[in-house]
């Protein structure tokens, strides 16, 4: 089961905005997130 969402994720390092699309993975009862981050200019 894949869950994909898109977010405004703020850098902690640089304050910057992104775009983010969140990738949920459940794999035998494990959760796992991956981002995909993209530079707001």
């Amino acid at each position: 089961m894949i869950l994909d969402r898109w977010d405004i994720c703020i850098s902690v390092d640089s304050n910057d905005e992104r775009l983010c699309l969140m990738t949920k993975e459940t794999d035998g009862g494990e959760e796992r997130y991956h981002y995909y981050c993209y530079q707001l200019n």
